[in-house]
C-alpha cells in the first residue's frame, strides 16, 4: 500500500492482496474506506470535507480507492460488504460488520469521527 498522491494521510488500495490485509485489520480495529471518483465534483467535495486533521487524529486506518483506476477493488468492497456501490462513498468496517455507510452529500466528517470514537470504546 502506498500513500495517496494528494495527501500523506490517505492510503491507496490498489491490489486485492492489499484489500485482504485491510479486511484482516478491520477485525481488530475500525477502518474507513473512501471510494472516490476524481472525475466527479461531488466526490471531490466529499474528499475535501473529509481530509481534515480531526479524522486522522481519531483513526489512522483511512483507505482511499480511486474507483476509476481500481474498479476491481471497488467492486470487491461492494461484494464483501453487501453495500451497493456509490461514489463518493464512505464505509466504516469493524469486526466484519459495516457500521457506517454513506454516499454523496450524506458523508459527514462529524458522524464518522463520532462512530469511530464509540467503536474504540468497545
Amino acid at each position: 500500500m502506498k500513500k495517496a498522491p494528494f495527501t500523506e494521510n490517505w492510503v491507496s488500495i490498489t491490489t486485492m492482496k492489499e484489500l485482504d490485509v485491510v479486511f484482516q485489520k478491520a477485525n481488530q480495529t475500525p477502518v474507513v474506506f473512501f471510494k472516490h471518483s476524481p472525475r466527479c465534483s461531488i466526490s471531490n467535495m466529499a474528499l475535501f470535507r473529509l481530509d481534515k486533521k480531526e479524522l486522522f487524529k481519531t483513526i489512522t486506518l483511512v483507505y482511499y480507492i480511486d474507483v476509476i483506476l481500481n474498479r476491481e477493488i471497488s467492486n470487491a468492497i461492494t461484494e464483501r460488504t453487501n453495500i451497493f456501490h456509490e461514489s463518493p462513498q464512505a464505509i466504516i468496517l469493524f469486526k466484519e460488520e459495516v457500521v457506517y455507510a454513506e454516499s454523496h452529500t450524506n458523508i459527514r466528517l462529524d458522524q464518522i469521527v463520532s462512530e469511530i470514537k464509540s467503536l474504540k470504546k468497545v
